[in-house]
């Protein structure tokens, strides 16, 4: 129920300030929802930060010092290789950060493979990472202040 009602209010934000490029709150809702609160907390931290090093340290990166440069599929495949196996590095490591990892290439991928050509705009990246917050802001609102937890049974 809780992470419906924060998918819907999400929904509700982004068509109302109609700004569809922060979807992406809807994904993190349900993608955060989980039964118990520390494994939430422990993906939603994941998901943010990973969103933060793919979508803007290396998407918006690579977009402003890098692809200027880049005349070539050759070029931008050592770009995807390269960031391809940084996150890699994290997706195989211990099972806490693996997600880390997981989300630095889907922030990475969503904005350089949107179409068949090097993205300019650098506002993808900022309404990926825009969106993320929002969901993380909700689930926040939804799970910890308007949904109080049942206290311990001794």
């Amino acid at each position: 129920m809780k992470g419906c009602l924060t998918a819907g209010l999400c929904y509700i934000i982004y068509n109302g300030l109609d700004w569809p490029g922060i979807s992406t709150a809807v994904t993190t809702c349900f993608l955060t929802a989980l039964s118990s609160v520390g494994s939430s907390r422990q993906k939603q931290v994941l998901r943010i930060s990973g969103a933060l090093v793919g979508g803007f340290v290396i998407g918006m990166g690579s977009q402003i010092f890098i692809l200027p440069y880049v005349d070539s599929i050759a070029g931008f495949t050592i770009l995807f290789v390269l960031v391809t196996a940084f996150a890699s590095w994290f997706m195989t490591s211990s099972p806490r950060l693996s997600y880390f990892g997981v989300q630095i290439a889907v922030a990475f991928y969503l904005i350089h493979l949107n179409s068949f050509a090097i993205e300019p705009s650098l506002s993808i990246a900022r309404d990926r990472v825009v969106g993320i917050l929002l969901g993380l802001i909700m689930m926040w609102l939804v799970f910890d202040q308007l949904w109080e937890h049942p206290p311990p049974q001794t």
